[in-house]
C-alpha cells in the first residue's frame, strides 16, 4: 500500500477559484460575429480600416516566422499618418473596440504572419 502525504495546497475548488470563475473578461455577454485565421505573406498589408460589425476587436498573434507586418493603430483617421505601430509576439493578444478605431497590418517583409481575428459585440444591443 502507497501512502501519500496530506495535501498541502487547497483543492482547485477553493472558495477564491470559485470567485474568479464567476468574475467575466468582458463586463457583458458577447456573441462573436466573425472570426478567422488571416495570413499575410511577403508584399501583403491589410489598410487602415474599421470593424463594422464588432464594438470589441480580439486580434492574437500565432506565428513568429516574419518580419515587417506590424500592428498600426490610429483611432483619428483613415488619412492621418499619426498611429502607433505595435509589434505582436506570438501569444500576443490585443484588444479595441474595432468599430471606433481605425487599425491595419504594415506590410510584411518576409515569412508568413498568422493572426487569430474575433469580432464580437454584446448580446443585448443597449449595451453598445
Amino acid at each position: 500500500m502507497i501512502r501519500r502525504p496530506p495535501r498541502s495546497t487547497p483543492k482547485p475548488s477553493s472558495a477564491a477559484s470559485d470567485v474568479y470563475k464567476r468574475q467575466p473578461l468582458v463586463g457583458y455577454e458577447f456573441i462573436t460575429t466573425w472570426i478567422n485565421v488571416t495570413e499575410y505573406t511577403k508584399g501583403i498589408e491589410l489598410r487602415h480600416h474599421k470593424d463594422s460589425e464588432s464594438s470589441l476587436t480580439i486580434v492574437s498573434e500565432i506565428s513568429d516566422n516574419y518580419t515587417g507586418g506590424r500592428f498600426l493603430i490610429n483611432k483619428e483617421s483613415y488619412t492621418d499618418d499619426n498611429y502607433s505601430i505595435i509589434q505582436l509576439d506570438k501569444g500576443d493578444v490585443l484588444t479595441f473596440d474595432g468599430s471606433k478605431v481605425f487599425h491595419g497590418v504594415e506590410q510584411v517583409d518576409k515569412g508568413t504572419r498568422l493572426s487569430l481575428n474575433m469580432w464580437t459585440k454584446p448580446k443585448d444591443a443597449n449595451l453598445i
